[in-house]
């Protein structure tokens, strides 16, 4: 039997400027994600995710849906977070079987192992930091500083195959089943699984099988001023 597709990558952020002014929140700074693969069982392959909600989806969705926070160096319980209390619902009528033609979803490549990375920026401002948050730049005192964690929301991918066997392929919603049939496509659907493969369409692998680390080694910091 063959072994079951998997891959590790590691997630790391930065920031710049690295200062946020409490009285300028207007002035603009950058997150970067970034994303290695660091094992694989096709190490010579790309990894294909979407990656829509999670950390490396810099459209906004990311941050709205908690992909990312600061917590106080100082005092780690003190949590200021990109998301707001209560979500947004979407529906999914009428939209392609293909998923990458669907604009929901956000499909990025991360490179194969030794070769590269994957990098992504979220644009945002002093203002969009206190956008959500229950806590107000008033609460900040300058010299104040704050890591920006990857949470669990940012981290894993809703569907995934290997950059090799992506090509020409369309992506359809679901995975591989697992050998006793639990999770995904169920052993009883067999012909419908026959002919999306017949009309060029893959599934994703299991979800569980791409695994993720975030990088703690340098933490990204920003320290609020004045």
């Amino acid at each position: 039997m063959a072994p079951r597709p998997q891959a590790e990558v590691e997630l790391s952020a930065s920031i710049s400027p690295d200062t946020v002014s409490l009285s300028r929140l207007e002035e603009p700074l950058r997150i970067t994600i970034t994303a290695k693969t660091v094992s694989s069982s096709k190490p010579s392959s790309g990894i294909y995710i979407d990656a829509r909600m999670t950390s490396l989806d810099n459209r906004g969705p990311g941050l709205y849906c908690g992909a990312l926070r600061l917590r106080s160096v100082s005092n780690p319980e003190n949590i200021i977070s990109f998301a707001p209390a209560s979500r947004f619902s979407y529906s999914t009528a009428d939209w392609d079987p293909d998923l990458r033609k669907n604009d929901f979803h956000h499909f990025l490549v991360i490179p194969a192992v030794g070769r590269g990375d994957l990098t992504v920026t979220h644009e945002i401002t002093g203002s969009r930091i206190f956008q959500y948050s229950r806590t107000r730049p008033s609460d900040v005192s300058p010299g104040s500083e704050y890591r920006i964690e990857i949470t669990e929301q940012g981290l894993g991918a809703y569907w995934w195959t290997f950059e090799d066997e992506a090509e020409g392929k369309m992506f359809f919603q679901g995975m591989f089943p697992s050998e006793d049939g639990i999770s995904g496509l169920k052993s009883e659907d067999p012909a419908f699984v026959e002919q999306r493969y017949a009309e060029g369409y893959i599934y994703s692998y299991h979800p569980y099988d791409l695994k993720y680390k975030v990088k703690e080694d340098s933490p990204a910091i920003i320290r609020f001023v004045e």
